[in-house]
């Protein structure tokens, strides 16, 4: 199975993201005084079958479909997401934090929300505006679990194991393109080839980075003569003979 990237809220209107974070778990509620491990099958329609009575005994007066989505989620954090998929949550100031899914299910009584994962946080945060509109629009779904697998690229972006979307030089008359492997060295690489890159015709002014976000979006839309560039690295391995 391919990996998975979810965002997942930390208790309600995310109360509980300091908790999780400096303790390294994502948690739910949902079934209370309830240890569930190994009461997970992998099909979550048998879960659901088996649990709902128990959520709609504790939750009173809630109707049927209330209860198929919560027993739904339990069964997405604590069996369906697999160790190595990507979690995303937010904290209360509105900043994604990235992890890893590390371990299985754990049941912690102590908790107010007693079903755990373990969780390896990257050390890694992005402010919900710095992200994509797209990216933005999947993260704001209802729910406490929302599958954001189609954004795999910009979030391996961000945590750094990707390299984002670049300015690819393809002249043989400009220099190495590995130049762009640090972007301290842009400056650099430009100053050295000006000529040869895009930028060295009639251009009146342009913003180069490694990825759009709604501060040069809206710069963009005032200065309509500045041109945006995004840069891109590139990484071989060369086998070498001998």
């Amino acid at each position: 199975m391919s990996k998975q990237y979810c965002r997942v809220m930390l208790g309600k209107g995310s109360a509980n993201a300091s908790d999780g974070i400096k303790g390294g778990f994502i948690a739910a509620g949902f079934l209370f005084d309830l240890d569930l491990t190994d009461k997970f099958p992998d099909e979550w329609r048998a879960f659901n079958k088996k649990f709902r009575p128990v959520w709609l005994e504790q939750n009173p007066g809630k109707s049927k479909v209330a209860a198929g989505l919560a027993c739904g989620m339990l069964h997405r954090i604590c069996r369906g997401l697999k160790e190595g998929d990507i979690v995303m949550s937010p904290d209360l100031n509105g900043d994604y934090h990235f992890g890893e899914i590390s371990g299985p299910y754990y049941y912690d009584p102590s908790y107010e929300l007693p079903h755990k994962r373990p969780v390896r946080w990257f050390d890694v945060t992005a402010h919900r505006n710095a992200l994509s509109h797209d990216l933005q629009m999947s993260i704001g779904s209802i729910g406490t679990v929302s599958t954001v697998t189609k954004h795999a690229e910009e979030i391996e972006a961000i945590i750094g194991n990707r390299a984002g979307p670049v300015l690819v030089a393809r002249d043989e008359t400009v220099e190495d393109p590995s130049v762009f492997a640090l972007e301290m060295h842009l400056e650099e690489f430009l100053v050295a080839n000006w000529p040869q890159t895009p930028l060295g015709k009639t251009v009146p002014g342009a913003i180069i980075a490694l990825e759009q976000d709604k501060r040069i979006e809206n710069a963009l839309k005032v200065a309509p003569n500045i041109d945006f560039y995004r840069y891109e690295v590139r990484f071989d391995l060369v086998k070498v003979a001998g």
